[in-house]
């Protein structure tokens, strides 16, 4: 774990250093998730097509491409995890 923990830490820095990091969010434990038309409230984790949602990065790159090739470096895969890779929509009008 501690030799993940470092190539973390190194990709992490990459990502930063070069300019291709914009954010970083891991959810915390505290949440809820509310559903249905009568809005169920769930006091469970996020979680996405079965899978738990550890942390959310958003980067920049020229193309799906480029954003899968740097996806692929993570170190999520060396703990048996997945990487979703995703373009993003500004919806806020900004």
């Amino acid at each position: 774990i501690q030799s993940n923990i470092k190539k973390w830490q190194e990709y992490m820095g990459n990502l930063a250093q070069s300019g291709d990091l914009v954010a970083g969010y891991r959810p915390t434990n505290e949440g809820a998730t509310i559903s249905g038309k009568e809005k169920t409230t769930k006091p469970i984790p996020y979680v996405a097509n079965d899978d738990l949602v550890s942390s959310v990065l958003i980067i920049k790159a020229e193309n799906m491409e480029a954003a899968k090739a740097i996806a692929n470096k993570c170190q999520v895969f060396e703990l048996g995890g997945s990487v979703e890779v995703r373009a993003m929509m500004n919806v806020a009008g900004q």
